[in-house]
């Protein structure tokens, strides 16, 4: 019985028409508003993120100003140390204490050779390059 009712019952759509040319004005409005709230949107995050990275360099930028600080200033003492392991006094002392037998070198004895626009540090290629100097200067004075 329940069957013969439904062969005859006639079948109804339960869809909703959208009239379109009525409105269509409202629909481009809400797309609209949408698109400008996810502009406004985007453009809040990124704020926040740059924001976020500005703080981090700024952060990043102040430890390595304090690092350059000890670095500066551990420089500075080893260079008081340099120049006070290459003072006489230092080294006659330490001839004195491993009793070297050494005098002090006489005036003529001794020559300093500087080096062009650098440090007059002894470096092993610097002190190679002025010992290469002199052999050139020796062999063409013969």
């Amino acid at each position: 019985m329940a069957r013969a009712d439904r062969k005859g019952r006639k079948r109804t759509s339960t869809y909703v028409r959208v009239d379109t040319e009525t409105s269509g004005g409202s629909l481009k409005l809400s797309a609209k508003i949408i698109c400008l709230l996810f502009v406004v949107l985007c453009s809040g995050v990124s704020f926040v993120w740059l924001q976020s990275s500005r703080q981090e360099l700024a952060q990043s930028v102040q430890s390595e100003q304090e690092r350059l600080k000890v670095l500066t200033k551990q420089m500075n003492n080893l260079r008081m140390e340099l120049a006070h392991l290459k003072s006489g006094e230092y080294i006659m002392r330490q001839v004195q204490h491993f009793d070297l037998d050494l005098q002090p070198a006489a005036s003529g004895q001794v020559r300093q050779a500087r080096m062009p626009g650098g440090d007059n540090d002894a470096s092993p290629s610097a002190s190679g390059l002025m010992a290469a100097n002199m052999w050139k200067r020796q062999a063409s004075s013969r």
